[in-house]
């Protein structure tokens, strides 16, 4: 089956990006454990991805993005862990954390119709979406000796429909899930988004992922060379960017700011791009020359 890679604001980018290690796809979901942020002693399972402007791995990162390819089915993105980010033998897998959501133009708030099924290996290892926002408990496999880790789950999208139509109904979907290690003091990952689309255009893939990552504060994607560093919305006030600068950036800036959400992160502590995923007085002056210089 053909595999898909990450929709990206730059395909270009994507695709002369070099690849991470042997064993890290370009397109999968990176796994570590860190310590938690709280200073508590625990560890947290964190995710990252193969940033491909920067061509590099980066943590933390919580938004992915595939196509469903033929029978509605793809294994991508897969979950993968370099020699030493993972504990040794031990199992790591992901619980289900909500039913499936369909994108309604605007936002995820609409329950899908369909279902989407999570599997790999025996049929006792699927796991359905729930009909309504319940935890699933999912499964796991092991990590090597040397704590690697290399799995792609399939995901299928079950229509409703009776007999079950192929292709499944069309749409964007979110599947929300966390990943976890069952070694001791490790807590399960933040919610992780996977955006699956099913026979719909990138203009209206990249409109969700922008939607998707407005709401949660999250990044999606990555910007290679910024044109316009204040340029942060659009006529609408939303994510993308509309190549102009205007109050609505400048109202987006202070609302991202004033929450730390990672829209406002536009440098880093030289005060230069690229960001370095935190907010400060930093990216506040930055946003300011940005916007007192014009695009």
């Amino acid at each position: 089956m053909k595999r898909s890679t990450l929709l990206t604001s730059s395909l270009a980018c994507l695709l002369c990006a070099s690849p991470a290690s042997a064993q890290l796809h370009q397109s999968d979901v990176a796994l570590r454990v860190v310590d938690d942020a709280t200073g508590s002693g625990v560890r947290q399972m964190q995710t990252g991805w193969y940033n491909p402007c920067a061509q590099a791995l980066s943590f933390p990162h919580r938004i992915f993005v595939t196509r469903l390819g033929d029978f509605d089915t793809i294994n991508d993105p897969g979950f993968d862990a370099e020699s030493g980010s993972l504990p040794p033998n031990t199992q790591v897998g992901f619980d289900i954390l909500a039913a499936l959501r369909l994108w309604n133009g605007a936002d995820f708030s609409q329950i899908a119709s369909p279902r989407l099924r999570v599997r790999l290996g025996p049929p006792s290892n699927s796991r359905f979406t729930p009909l309504t926002d319940v935890i699933v408990p999912g499964f796991g496999f092991s990590t090597s000796s040397a704590g690697l880790f290399h799995f792609h789950f399939n995901y299928t999208l079950v229509s409703s429909a009776q007999p079950p139509a192929v292709p499944a109904e069309s749409g964007i979907y979110l599947l929300q899930l966390r990943m976890w290690a069952n070694a001791p003091g490790v807590r399960a990952s933040e919610p992780l988004y996977l955006l699956l689309a099913q026979q719909a255009d990138d203009a209206e893939l990249a409109a969700a992922a922008a939607a998707l990552a407005a709401s949660t504060g999250l990044l999606w994607t990555c910007a290679a060379t910024p044109t316009c560093l204040g340029d942060l919305v659009g006529g609408d006030g939303n994510p993308p960017a509309d190549g102009s600068l205007d109050g609505n950036d400048f109202t987006a800036f202070l609302n991202a700011f004033a929450a730390a959400g990672l829209l406002a992160d536009l440098v880093g502590g030289d005060g230069n791009p690229p960001a370095d995923g935190s907010v400060d007085g930093n990216d506040f002056a930055a946003f300011l020359n940005a916007f007192g210089a014009g695009c």
